[in-house]
């Protein structure tokens, strides 16, 4: 299975809410970074156990969080994902929507690292009472 059909069955196992099946393709020692300034999460998480903290705290937060890939770009052990993030915070009820890029890299089928970019200046005032 190539790289991208990896992190496309990732995007697949994360709106089906199958954590499991995320861990299953992410390498034991797997860097994950949540958008610097993304509240509550943003920065380095390592380890499963990490990412599991860090999607827990992101699904306690926001309802209705969505993750639309739209273009997969793949070159050797790398997978760059553009797409659409939305989301309603639960404590405001405030709604965003931003664009995002994803970078995924990978060892024998795993991911070694995760990087997400996106406009946490939306995030951040959708937080916000």
């Amino acid at each position: 299975m190539d790289n991208a059909t990896i992190i496309s069955q990732l995007y697949e196992s994360f709106a089906r809410g199958d954590v499991t099946a995320v861990l299953e393709r992410l390498d034991p020692a797997v860097e994950w970074f949540e958008a610097e300034g993304y509240p509550a999460v943003g920065g380095r998480h390592v380890g499963h156990a990490g990412v599991v903290e860090a999607l827990s705290r992101v699904a306690a937060d926001w309802d209705q969080l969505a993750l639309i890939p739209d273009r997969f770009v793949a070159q050797d052990n790398c997978v760059i994902v553009l797409g659409v993030v939305s989301g309603s915070y639960r404590a405001s009820r405030k709604s965003f929507r931003s664009r995002f890029a994803h970078e995924w890299l990978l060892r024998n089928g795993l991911v070694t690292l995760w990087r997400a970019h996106l406009d946490t200046a939306l995030v951040r005032e959708a937080t916000t009472g």
